[in-house]
């Protein structure tokens, strides 16, 4: 069993880590970036550091339990589990009274409604398939 300060540790470094790559990925190919600031305006980035903790922190759970369990196996289960993360995090981002993303816009059809591959506008199969392959990268790197 994986300790507490073991799985907040990772959730620190994951969020950290995919807060930062959000920001630096939001800069280069967002021109004007979306976000006013990292840290505050009318925009942040904020509500993407828990949801990329507790990601971090899903995957270090779910790792040893997962170990005799082949390569594309572990990708599919992560790429669900952290699927149904974003989900939550996104639906409590709306809630809340904020849209930071909306997958659903990028992908309408000729009358404005959503294509298939996308759950309410938080999720789709594209970022599903970037999720799978972001738990495996995780996974390698807990054990460096």
């Amino acid at each position: 069993m994986i300790s507490l300060p073991v799985l907040f540790g990772r959730f620190l470094v994951f969020g950290v880590a995919g807060w930062t790559v959000e920001a630096l990925y939001e800069a280069y190919y967002k021109k004007p970036p979306r976000y006013s600031a990292i840290l505050g305006g009318d925009k942040t980035q904020i509500p993407f550091l828990p949801i990329y903790g507790f990601g971090g922190a899903l995957i270090g759970f779910m790792a040893p339990a997962l170990s005799g369990v082949g390569w594309l196996g572990r990708a599919a289960v992560y790429g669900t589990a952290l699927t149904g993360v974003e989900l939550i995090g996104c639906q409590i981002d709306r809630t809340n009274g904020f849209c930071q993303w909306d997958y659903g816009n990028q992908g309408c059809d000729a009358n404005g409604k959503p294509k298939p591959m996308s759950l309410l506008g938080c999720v789709d199969l594209k970022h599903t398939a970037a999720w799978a392959a972001l738990g495996l990268a995780a996974e390698k790197a807990m054990t460096l």
